[in-house]
């Protein structure tokens, strides 16, 4: 194979790579001392997950849970998670990982290509009635190919779907039962003479070599697809690929291999497996992909907007020299060299550099972005290196056989570096920021801010603004004055340039009748950011900061912003003086509504930090506006918080009838300003009207008092007067009155009926004795029916004159008998009549009567 086929295709596949030796060793570094930390959290990990601790694998497999649950539908990470579910013998979580991602490898209900390696997984975790269907689709795929036949036959079936005893489903079940290590050694061996699955890799990649030496690039790229379907964890078969698909311009599986190949590699670095070379790799890759989309950009100057606009160019180009950044920064053993930040920024929370890789897997690997750990910015007392301490050596230099641009290596092999502790070819930073300023001349061959162009320019300008640009200040200062009559300052240049492209993405959240500020300040809330955004752009951060409570962090911004400002911001109505005082009177509203205890301590302090503000000319006079504005917002929070006491104190003395002194503490407010004025007259008015208000409450009470009185000893009209002397005003004391009299009347007439009923019973109890029981019911019938109560009341009473009539009836029967006999006896009328004038008996009362007769007989039948 030729030096540069060599190259392409790269050395064969590793099939059982192994851990490097002193991954846990502290390295030393020069005072201060500086913890020194990979990208990414460390998980020692890797795709082939039954290697490592019951412990490790339980814990990553939760992490790649969370990312399944929040909705992350990357095959890799759903391969990857059903690998881990599966050697821990969670085969109902494996599921849950591999369904989905069998559904993306299925169109029109049949299986693709890429399948074959998620069926081969499938078979050791679905259950008994899927497995035949599973199984039968791995055959459709392994029908037209004997390779992927043997490799069916080596996982768990031959042709005709027989299980092997020595087959990984079966030995997974063994290494569950008994956890041996050993089981794991006889997967690995050859079994039914065969071969084994670095066998087949191994032969793939040697069928591949030949291929491609041939000039059969098709049939290379078959070989290097069916390596990647035994065994994806190859990152040498896919960098193959890339070249390989360029060569053929297939544009879409250029791309699908390169954010493959990209991925395999942080994920190797992110789980400390060959993280050294992982890191090399990349470097590696991207040196070459920014070498080559960087000449594209050299070979046309004069049509560099057009060449911008050239879809996945500029987005290449970014991705590559960004990730350069970053990958120079982790290699420095110092937290300040990593950042390329003095001390005072790094305890500001400033990460410089290393804000790059945040926004970098943000714009181009989201999937990465929670496993991100950039550290602590402090100072650690003993530094230690979580990654192998290889990955932290420089990568090797790239040299012009392996890019095709002029080597940089110097007579003594080592390469010559642009800037200091790299060994790139060329310094990433200060082509980016380079690039950027040239594009600002023609506005980076904007059009419109909706297309994937405006998008991929926001993604630059982002990044760009994250890179510290003061080691580049000259350069860059000369490239923005270039052709210009009269150059803007370089700083307001830099945040001119950087605030282009990111305005469309606040147009964005502006938009809409509620804007997104929560989104807003998750944009442009980064402190790295801060330094390279226009003041408009400070101001909005501010005033989002303000709509999400955090109003002393606004006020920071704004008068961090105040003496960027330019004199066209503090003329009327100018946008930027307005924001600044929004964001002024968000502070003045927030400290009014806090503690009144604490407010006098959050003016002073507001106070003081405008005061803190270097600034001369307009901004200085704009300062003194703010300050005055303060200065009143303070005295009338003093004036309300002395109204308030007078109102609370009034308001006791009124409930204490106590107006003379109400008056006097209302009085005692200052008529100064005039709305305060105003306020003393309307507080006295309602004090005066509270007065007029307990008089009147107090003469009502006297009348209700003596009315009741008056009813009581029967005197109506009198009672009546009293109340028709009450005032007809307000309208609720007329209804009052009305309402007396009402009652008045009502006992009056209760009364009045009281007598009736007590007259009619007096004369119907004397018709009864006398035993006119007609009359007396007549009486008693003449009575009204109302109310209900009077009503029942006549009715006893009529029963009861009815039930004397009765007995009156058997007295008066059985008296003529008892005067029979005694006529008998010689007892006449005549005699009776005598000895019932003697006893003073009513004779006309038929009981009384009675009484006397049975009195008499007795004493006759006693002789």
């Amino acid at each position: 194979m030729s030096k540069q086929k060599e190259h392409k295709m790269g050395r064969p596949p590793a099939a059982a790579p192994t851990k490097t030796a002193g991954a846990a060793k502290q390295v030393a570094v020069a005072a201060p001392p500086v913890r020194a930390r990979p990208p990414f959290q460390p998980a020692q990990s890797h795709l082939v997950a039954e290697r490592f601790e019951l412990h490790d694998r339980h814990r990553l497999l939760a992490r790649l849970a969370e990312c399944l649950a929040r909705g992350l539908q990357d095959p890799e990470l759903l391969y990857l998670g059903g690998r881990y579910a599966a050697s821990l013998g969670l085969n109902a979580l494996a599921c849950r990982f591999l369904d989905p991602l069998s559904t993306l490898l299925h169109e029109d209900g049949r299986p693709a290509p890429a399948f074959f390696p998620v069926g081969l997984l499938y078979l050791g975790v679905v259950e008994p009635a899927k497995r035949e269907i599973v199984l039968e689709e791995l055959r459709q795929l392994a029908a037209a190919s004997p390779h992927l036949t043997r490799i069916l036959h080596l996982v768990g079936g031959d042709a005709q779907g027989r299980l092997l005893a020595g087959s990984p489903p079966r030995l997974l079940q063994l290494v569950e039962r008994y956890c041996s290590h050993q089981l794991w050694q006889e997967f690995a061996a050859p079994t039914n003479g065969n071969g084994n699955l670095t066998t087949e890799v191994q032969r793939g990649a040697q069928e591949a070599t030949r291929h491609y030496e041939a000039g059969q690039v098709s049939e290379a790229r078959r070989a290097l697809e069916n390596i990647l379907l035994c065994d994806g964890d190859q990152p040498e078969a896919l960098r193959n690929l890339i070249t390989i698909t360029s060569e053929q311009h297939d544009m879409e599986a250029y791309c699908r291999y390169w954010r493959r190949y990209v991925k395999l590699l942080l994920w190797r670095i992110m789980r400390g497996d060959h993280a050294a070379a992982a890191y090399d790799d990349l470097c590696h890759f991207y040196v070459r992909v920014a070498t080559i989309t960087d000449r594209e950009f050299n070979e046309s100057p004069q049509k560099t907007p057009e060449r911008l606009r050239t879809p996945g160019l500029l987005a290449r180009w970014l991705e590559a020299h960004a990730g350069l950044v970053w990958l120079d920064s982790w290699h420095r053993p110092h937290r300040d060299q990593q950042a390329q930040l003095g001390a005072e920024e790094l305890k500001a929370g400033r990460l410089g550099r290393l804000a790059v890789l945040q926004f970098w897997c943000q714009v181009f690997y989201p999937e990465f972005y929670p496993f991100l750990d950039l550290g602590s910015s402090t100072v650690d007392a003993q530094p230690h290196c979580v990654f192998d301490p290889e990955l932290y050596r420089a990568p090797d230099p790239v040299t012009a056989e392996e890019d095709g641009s002029p080597s940089t290596a110097g007579t003594d092999g080592k390469p010559k570096s642009r800037h200091r502790g790299s060994a790139l070819p060329f310094d990433p930073a200060e082509r980016l920021w380079t690039r950027f300023a040239q594009w600002f001349k023609f506005h980076f061959g904007l059009r419109n801010n909706h297309d994937a162009h405006a998008e991929t320019v926001t993604a630059l300008a982002g990044l760009v603004a994250r890179v510290p640009h003061r080691p580049y200040a000259r350069k860059l200062a000369a490239i923005f004055a270039h052709e210009e009559l009269n150059p803007p300052p370089y700083r307001r240049a830099v945040r001119e340039a950087c605030s282009l492209p990111l305005r469309f993405r606040l147009g964005k959240f502006l938009e809409g009748k509620k804007p997104n500020w929560l989104g807003l300040l998750a944009c442009f809330g980064d402190a790295d950011l801060f330094d390279c955004l226009t003041p408009d752009l400070r101001l909005f951060l501010a005033l989002a900061c303000c709509h999400q409570n955090a109003t002393a962090r606004a006020m920071q911004i704004a008068c961090e912003t105040l003496p960027d400002m330019e004199p066209d911001d503090f003329e009327e109505e100018a946008q930027n003086g307005q924001l600044w005082k929004n964001v002024l009177h968000a502070n003045l509203q927030a400290i009014m509504e806090g503690k009144e205890a604490q407010r006098q301590e959050a003016f002073a302090r507001l106070t003081k930090q405008i005061e803190a503000i270097s600034v001369e000319g307009p901004q200085k006079q704009f300062r003194q506006d703010c300050l005055k504005l303060v200065r009143d917002a303070e005295q009338t929070a003093r004036i309300h918080e002395q109204v308030d006491r007078a109102v609370k104190r009034s308001k006791e003395l009124v409930k204490q009838n106590n107006f003379d002194e109400a008056v006097r503490t209302i009085r005692e407010l200052p008529n100064e300003p005039e709305d305060l004025q105003k306020l003393k007259a309307s507080l006295l008015e309602q004090v005066a009207e509270a007065r007029k208000s307990a008089e009147l409450h107090k003469r009502i009470e006297h009348a209700i008092e003596q009315s009741k009185k008056l009813v009581g000893e029967g005197k109506f009209r009198e009672a009546k007067d009293v109340v028709h002397r009450l005032p007809s005003e307000p309208a609720d004391l007329e209804d009052l009155k009305r309402n007396l009299l009402g009652q008045i009347d009502e006992a009056e007439q209760q009364k009045q009926l009281h007598k009736r009923i007590e007259a009619a019973v007096e004369e119907s109890k004397k018709l009864v004795g006398k035993g006119k029981f007609r009359e007396a019911k007549d009486i008693i019938r003449q009575l009204p029916d109302q109310p209900s109560e009077l009503k029942e009341l006549k009715k006893n009473f009529l029963g009861q004159i009815e039930q004397v009539e009765q007995d009156a009836n058997k007295i008066q029967a059985e008296n003529k008998e008892i005067l029979s006999r005694l006529s008998r006896r010689n007892i006449d009328w005549s005699k009776v009549g005598r000895i019932a004038s003697d006893n003073n008996v009513d004779m006309s009362n038929p009981f009384a009567f009675n009484s006397l007769l049975k009195a008499i007989d007795e004493q006759l039948r006693g002789r």
